[in-house]
């Protein structure tokens, strides 16, 4: 049975100009088509000619059917764009049926929709049938609302603190990192039936990660918490914060850890050199950073916390927008490195692979975090709304692309340009009209080269 495949149209002209000196049969066989194709072809050979003289196609043009109707295209299309605004799927049927119920609704009695209405729906707006990446968790449906409200009480508390340096915002959360990282993906032979990935079986065994960014580029420790009782001869490299916990989870113990090891230390240290003043700190709405302790202990310290509402996390906190993300990739590349290399691995009696140890995974923890550039910092403190001048004159960089730039882009980290597209949703032009703009404050004594003032 001959495979079905394309053909261009002077493969079709060459196809049928050998009929007439082998025959059909031996013409076939040798074009690697079927006898029937190839009588169609020599029926049509006058118009195959033609259009390969306009251009090289490799079928005929064929004539698009004329819509039944604009209303119900128009109105079906916007209520496609409406379900996928909200991530729901949306397939073939799903369109047939909608079409119908507009254009009952408008009268249309001899409406049809069936494979021929949906494939040439699909292609007037250019639309393709598309694996599913992730899932995304469902946003609230008072988004734009609960994400205004945010800023507008970020910058209240900017204004009645006085918090005007970029040194003195700071964002944390806790993320998961698994001792085996591997792709989804992998090169293999096309056709193989069975594609494995090889892993030391560590895919579940996971730590968590506290991390501590600010406005400015500055980094706190991490603080790495590691499943179980006792850390025993474990060596803790420099650049890292260690606790243990039964399920490797953030605890109110932990925030106290977390608070006098990580925070407090760079904290002071930059009070007493570049910028004394309170300390804003946002975080999301995880348990242990509610507590009545966690809050008085904060607040003792000059640190005022301002929560972000549950479900807009990914837009609102600097850590999500973007540097959680290049933080995993690294650590990533750590893990690709370390199974591609030939030494460094240990193995049971068995001759399986053990996933790589403790050390090693505070070692690529310390390492990727001192890698994190500033300038991702910065940016993401702009996309998230954090760090926004009160005038409205930054409201262009909300939402903006805040991910790392590759080595041929030019970073300005005070980068105020108005060119910048915006990636995920418009500026939330409103936010400068919450808060009457501030005058300039004037800085005392000699200023740190890498501090920057808002206003």
């Amino acid at each position: 049975m001959l495979r079905r495949r394309c053909f261009t149209m002077q493969q079709k002209i060459a196809a049928v100009d050998t009929v007439k000196a082998l025959g059909i049969v031996e013409a076939a066989k040798r074009a690697g088509c079927a006898r029937s194709c190839l009588d169609r072809w020599r029926s049509e050979i006058k118009t195959l000619v033609s259009t390969d003289r306009q251009r090289n196609r490799k079928r005929l043009p064929c004539k698009t059917p004329k819509l039944q109707s604009v209303e119900v295209d128009t109105e079906t299309f916007q209520w496609f764009e409406e379900q996928r605004a909200l991530n729901n799927g949306v397939n073939g049927e799903m369109l047939c049926r909608k079409a119908q119920q507009i254009a009952e609704r408008v009268g249309l009695e001899d409406f049809q929709t069936g494979r021929g209405w949906y494939r040439h729906f699909m292609r007037r707006h250019g639309l393709s049938l598309r694996m599913k990446t992730t899932m995304s968790p469902e946003l609230p449906t008072d988004m734009k609302s609960k994400v205004l409200e945010w800023h507008h009480q970020v910058m209240r508390i900017r204004q009645e603190f006085d918090i005007h340096r970029l040194s003195l915002m700071a964002n944390m959360d806790e993320t998961p990192i698994y001792f085996d990282m591997p792709y989804s993906r992998t090169v293999a032979v096309k056709g193989s039936k069975k594609v494995a990935i090889r892993t030391a079986g560590g895919e579940k065994k996971r730590v968590t990660v506290v991390l501590t960014v600010f406005a400015d580029g500055g980094k706190a420790k991490p603080l790495v918490i590691l499943r179980g009782k006792r850390l025993g001869k474990v060596k803790v490299p420099e650049g890292v914060e260690v606790l243990m916990h039964p399920k490797a989870w953030n605890s109110d113990e932990g925030m106290k850890t977390w608070t006098s090891k990580c925070l407090l230390p760079y904290v002071e240290g930059l009070r007493r050199t570049i910028a004394p003043g309170q300390l804003l700190l946002t975080m999301d709405m995880f348990r242990p950073h509610l507590s009545d302790e966690v809050t008085k202990d904060l607040k003792k310290h000059d640190i005022v916390p301002c929560i972000i509402p549950g479900g807009i996390t990914s837009l609102v906190q600097p850590l999500d927008v973007s540097i959680n993300k290049s933080f995993k990739e690294r650590l990533r590349r750590r893990w690709a490195d370390w199974m591609v290399a030939p030494d460094g691995k240990t193995y049971t009696k068995g001759g399986k692979m053990r996933c790589p140890s403790k050390e090693q995974l505070l070692q690529w923890v310390a390492q990727c975090w001192s890698e994190i550039p500033a300038e991702i910092a910065v940016r993401s403190f702009k996309g998230a709304g954090v760090s926004q001048l009160p005038d409205g004159s930054e409201d262009h960089l909300i939402w903006n692309r805040a991910s790392e730039p590759s080595a041929e882009e030019d970073i300005v980290v005070d980068d105020e340009s108005e060119d910048e597209p915006a990636q995920m949703a418009p500026a939330l032009s409103t936010l400068h009209a919450f808060l009457p703009s501030v005058a300039r404050h004037p800085t005392e004594g000699t200023e740190h080269p890498a501090e920057r003032t808002l206003f």
